[in-house]
């Protein structure tokens, strides 16, 4: 009897894994987004989130500090940190958290949980992987999605 080849690649034998997984994402995004919008009718939104990365600074430095001993960063990987930091803190946790003071926090939620999408869109266009029907109707339905949301919401900001 010869062995039949599988073209299984680990995701169908650990669904329940990818599942609890995506369950904790949207718990945790949830949660971050309220949190985000109770802060930030207290503190100027920017605030909040300076707080937030400056906390979170304070407790991975010492496992940096740790990892630059053993092996010091060049100056690319020092040039590129520093715009993934900016771009984190500027373009998308600021940005969220200063939305947040405008529109209902799960509206910010669910914007905020729509980077598989944009994740999507950026292996085709930029990897150049195929997409397959499946995943572009999901995608499809994803942006509908946001747009209708985003539309149902400024309407109601507006008026």
């Amino acid at each position: 009897m010869t062995a039949r080849p599988t073209t299984d690649n680990g995701w169908s034998t650990h669904r329940g894994w990818i599942a609890l997984a995506v369950g904790y994402q949207w718990f945790y995004n949830g949660a971050n987004f309220l949190a985000f919008k109770v802060a930030g009718n207290a503190l100027h939104p920017l605030m909040v989130a300076t707080l937030r990365f400056s906390l979170a600074a304070l407790i991975v430095l010492p496992f940096a500090m740790a990892r630059w001993r053993r092996s010091p960063a060049s100056l690319p990987e020092l040039g590129g940190a520093v715009l993934v930091g900016v771009m984190m803190l500027v373009a998308s946790q600021a940005l969220a958290i200063w939305g947040t003071h405008f529109l209902p926090a799960g509206v910010v939620a669910v914007f905020g949980l729509s980077s598989p999408l944009f994740l999507a869109l950026f292996a085709w266009a930029v990897l150049h992987q195929p997409l397959t029907g499946r995943q572009i109707a999901g995608v499809a339905v994803g942006f509908a999605g946001l747009v209708l949301m985003g539309w149902t919401s400024a309407s109601l900001a507006l008026g």
